[in-house]
């Protein structure tokens, strides 16, 4: 008697209890599938984010910047870093250029610590990469060569 014969009758001997077997494993599958591809959809969305406010397409750093990075080695900097980034300016695929420098902090207000990450950022270039007078609740974006800030609804 042949194996799959055998496995035939058995599955039709107990149809509900079949039924309910392979529904329970078309559910699983079906979570399981569906869970992976929200997975890779977060995955993606937050490496779009991290590339579009944080990183770029290009990064330029010290050669030794990665190697201390958790230190915030602000003393590793680019030598002639305006003019490297200005050079990427020629390329026909490239659509702007940014400098950029994130900086941690903290702030310290009634007996609790507050962690803080800062960006400098040339806010005439910014505007058009992350459209930051969109997301702008309240007051300006700050004028080219003044000595202001733009602080998150949290810290104000």
């Amino acid at each position: 008697m042949k194996l799959s014969h055998i496995a035939l009758r058995n599955i039709m001997r107990n149809r509900r209890r079949s039924i309910l077997s392979g529904s329970a494993i078309a559910v699983a599958t079906m979570s399981i599938v569906l869970l992976f591809g929200m997975m890779e959809g977060m995955l993606d969305d937050m490496a779009r984010n991290e590339q579009r406010y944080i990183t770029g397409m290009i990064r330029i750093r010290n050669a030794e910047f990665d190697k201390y990075e958790r230190l915030n080695p602000v003393h590793l900097y680019v030598e002639k870093g305006k003019e490297t980034a200005d050079s990427f300016a020629s390329y026909p695929w490239v659509t702007g250029v940014s400098e950029r420098i994130n900086f941690p902090g903290r702030i310290y207000r009634d007996d609790r610590e507050h962690n803080v990450l800062g960006k400098g950022v040339d806010f005439s270039l910014e505007k058009d990469f992350q459209h930051l007078d969109e997301a702008l609740v309240a007051g300006r974006l700050p004028e080219p060569g003044e000595m202001e800030a733009v602080i998150g609804i949290k810290l104000a």
